[in-house]
């Protein structure tokens, strides 16, 4: 059996570069590394079911990852009830959820577009509606 020694190798051919041994390499993984604007048709990747909020602007619906049979919430946003300045706020709160990563905080898995809507999948919070836990 043999065994490979990087530090003989790069000894052995010069044009080989020499590793240290104890150098340290930093990886920064975030919640933004793995949230993104998917390219695709949503209905590749999820099957989407059942109403469970509307609102002003869209809905809220469960839907079932294809890939992992997670199930997930995608909130609807129709475009043509936004305005220049409400499409910008949606894109900066889609960039602040992007990285956060808090046991407390909705998380969001990924996010698409087609010339009429936003879709925002994420995490599914059973339990109905917060104001009314609290009012």
């Amino acid at each position: 059996m043999v065994e490979a020694n990087p530090t003989a190798a790069a000894t052995s051919n010069p044009s080989t570069p020499t590793l240290k041994p104890k150098e340290k390499r930093t990886l920064l993984v975030t919640s933004s590394n793995f949230t993104h604007l998917n390219e695709g048709n949503i209905k590749t990747f999820y099957k989407i079911s059942s109403c469970i909020g509307r609102g002003a602007y869209g809905e809220v619906r469960k839907c079932l990852s294809k890939e992992t049979n997670a199930l997930r919430a995608v909130k609807i946003i129709n475009k043509k009830y936004l305005e220049r300045t409400q499409e910008e706020q949606l894109l900066s709160e889609i960039s602040i959820l992007k990285q956060m990563d808090h046991p407390n905080i909705l998380k969001l898995y990924e996010f698409f577009q087609d010339p009429k809507r936003y879709f925002l999948v994420t995490e599914l919070c059973n339990g109905g509606e917060l104001f009314e836990r609290i009012a």
